[in-house]
């Protein structure tokens, strides 16, 4: 939690998904803000494992701020053949003219009905 910390901007955000989200980690469709704190799910997360793999980004950037998409699918274990969830993670960034600092993160959970748009798979595009 201490290296997230320090990539976070004092003034940043966690927003929890809005989607509807499966699995043991899932959210109520509340938008709820947190600080870079541990989420209230990180004892079933560490009981159970959690896994997240990006599986495309993009992205564009002007004057110092940036916003990201990065596609994800998450699993309890490195081995699960099949994640239990996919989503997108929206972060927003910005340049202090040394470094890159989070400034919000945002996911949405994917599902049946939503699926990750197959623009947002396999290319890693950040648009700089």
């Amino acid at each position: 939690m201490k290296r997230i910390r320090r990539l976070m901007a004092a003034i940043a955000a966690l927003v929890f998904a809005l989607a509807p989200q499966s699995g043991a980690f899932a959210q109520s469709t509340a938008a709820p803000v947190a600080t870079p704190s541990p989420p209230a799910s990180a004892p079933v997360m560490a009981r159970m494992g959690f896994f997240e793999r990006e599986i495309g980004r993009t992205g564009e950037s002007f004057n110092g701020i940036a916003q990201v998409f990065s596609a994800y699918e998450s699993r309890y274990a490195l081995a699960d053949a099949q994640p239990f969830e996919r989503g997108i993670n929206s972060i927003q960034l910005y340049n202090d003219g040394t470094r890159w600092y989070i400034v919000s993160v945002f996911w949405a959970g994917a599902d049946a009905a939503n699926p990750v748009p197959e623009r947002y798979l396999g290319k890693h595009d950040t648009g700089s």
